[in-house]
Order: structure tokens, then C-alpha cells, then sequence
């Protein structure tokens, strides 16, 4: 995959209702699954999908490579965006803001 960077933008309410998910090198299909991914995430946030039901489906969907970083493993790009969601749920938990974005490499060689 490579590096993945993920904003989601909130409402007046601190509530989040959009995401947009991209992956650090231009085009190809990992790029377009992560636009389409993005694209379902914020339709279920405007449709009072929850975060945490989001976090629990994509997390630990596995793929033909998964990567070993420091102290654990990242099983695919959906797993990777679930990570990063639980992530933005706690600084939400943390601070009010209107964007978050959150940043995570898989693969350190950009695959």
C-alpha cells in the first residue's frame, strides 16, 4: 500500500461526517479501492452509521501482504483505516476540531 493518509471533516456538533482516504503515490487500484472506501465511510457517517461500527467492520480484513511494523502487524488497507479511525475517535474524545488527519505507513518499501 504504502503510506495512507486519512481527514475526516466534522460538523457544528463535533460530529464527523466525512472522510477522505488517499493513498501517498498516484493512481492505480489501491488508490481507487481507498477513494470508494472513503466514499462508503462518509455515506454511512451521514447516515448515523457510528464510528465504532465502522472501526469494528473494517478492522482485520486481511490481504495477500500484510506488513510487519514495530510491535505490530497491519493485515491491509482496510485494517490500516480502521486503526486510524480508532485513532481520530480518541483525539475527538481529546479536542473539538472541524479536521482531523491522521497519517500511517504500510509497507515501508511503498508496497
Amino acid at each position: 500500500c504504502g503510506t495512507i493518509f486519512l481527514t475526516v471533516n466534522f460538523n457544528e456538533e463535533g460530529e464527523p461526517i466525512e472522510t477522505f482516504i488517499r493513498l501517498g503515490k498516484v493512481g492505480g487500484c489501491g488508490a481507487a479501492q481507498l477513494e470508494g472506501l472513503s466514499r462508503l465511510v462518509s455515506a454511512g457517517l451521514r447516515h448515523s452509521v457510528s464510528l465504532d461500527e465502522m472501526i469494528d467492520e473494517l478492522g482485520n480484513i486481511r490481504c495477500s501482504s500484510p506488513t510487519l511494523q514495530p510491535g505490530e502487524e497491519m493485515l491491509s488497507c482496510c485494517d490500516v483505516v480502521s486503526r486510524m479511525l480508532k485513532r481520530i475517535k480518541s483525539d475527538m474524545a481529546k479536542e473539538k476540531k472541524s479536521e482531523i488527519t491522521v497519517e500511517e505507513k504500510k509497507g515501508g518499501d511503498g508496497k
